[in-house]
């Protein structure tokens, strides 16, 4: 990701190509690192071996897949969405680079072999269901992931949805996820619908492309860049 734009936009010429280090200076147990998920990788996968991996956190070899992929959430998923994933992937220009090995550290490396579970699909709700719809494409986009309070292992000890989760990231400034909870004084209790659509669409990606943040200064991951675009 371009750590020095705002919203740190996927680099262009390696997108899908792995290689962003969620790292021990952020509160990980470890260097865990994002792989390649193009043809450049997946080539000799098949379909069923990639569908395990996203649902079910587990790597072709059999090695699993660090939590902060968030396949539990995806297991939850309408089937055929996950299959909709797969063939854009097929498709996706393919990405030739060295990726360096995640790294996790001690117990941690042995608590995640049972984070595996097997998916329980569910059909995607008709949008006119806002509140079921909502959940899902919440589910979807790993909202709560970033946005729970969570210990050194990467554990959920917060509130769903209500913030906390700090990340110290490049530049050594600390990021620390909001409050997306309906509380009036700490959340979004107090915002219309307007003002959080409003929000989401103030800026394009190409506008998150030109946005330099100098060293030190403060960013964050939340991608903006991508959810501009829905």
């Amino acid at each position: 990701r371009e750590e020095d734009l705002y919203s740190m936009p996927p680099v262009r010429t390696a997108e899908f190509g792995g290689g962003f280090v969620f790292s021990r200076e952020m509160g990980l147990p470890g260097n865990i690192v994002s792989r390649n998920i193009t043809q450049g990788a997946l080539a000799d996968w098949t379909d069923g071996e990639v569908l395990r991996a996203i649902v079910s956190g587990v790597s072709r070899d059999g090695r699993v897949l660090f939590p902060i992929m968030p396949f539990h959430a995806y297991g939850t998923l309408d089937r055929e969405d996950i299959y909709s994933v797969i063939a854009y992937l097929r498709v996706r220009d393919k990405v030739t680079r060295p990726v360096p090995p995640t790294e996790i550290d001690f117990p941690t490396s042995l608590f995640i072999r049972f984070a595996p579970t097997d998916p329980s699909f569910h059909t995607r709700p008709n949008p006119r269901d806002t509140v079921a719809y909502g959940e899902y494409m919440v589910r979807a986009a790993g909202c709560a992931d970033c946005h729970t309070r969570r210990d050194a292992q990467g554990m959920a000890v917060g509130p769903d949805f209500a913030g906390g989760y700090e990340m110290l990231m490049p530049g050594k400034f600390l990021n620390r996820t909001a409050n997306i909870t309906p509380d009036n004084e700490t959340g979004i209790g107090k915002w219309t619908k307007e003002a959080f659509i409003a929000r989401f669409k103030s800026r394009t990606e190409a506008d998150y492309r030109a946005m330099p943040v100098a060293p030190g200064q403060p960013n964050t991951m939340m991608p903006w860049w991508a959810f501009s675009n829905m």
